[in-house]
């Protein structure tokens, strides 16, 4: 024989859905699961400190980059200012 149909349907023998009085049940969770939810939220808390520092240390090493770039750019600026370029002949 086959499963009845209200059962398929998930309707209790209140005519009210299983999966409705289900989600009405809240139950607290167990110390265990909170510490571990609490542990992990600070293992991600740490994870994102940390790729924070590492991102900020890299934007200031290439801003040392760049600004060292840009110096020697306005160096060689300024030399062919001063000295005129020779054109050679086409």
């Amino acid at each position: 024989m086959g499963t009845p149909a209200a059962f398929r349907r998930g309707v209790g023998s209140t005519g009210g859905s299983v999966v409705q009085s289900m989600a009405a049940k809240k139950s607290k969770p167990t110390p265990a699961l909170a510490k571990r939810a609490s542990t992990l939220a600070e293992a991600a808390r740490e994870r994102l400190v940390k790729q924070a520092r590492e991102d900020l240390a890299l934007i200031k090493r290439r801003k040392a980059e760049i600004a060292e770039a840009f110096y020697d750019i306005g160096e060689a600026l300024k030399r062919l200012r001063k000295e005129p370029v020779p054109t050679c002949p086409s």
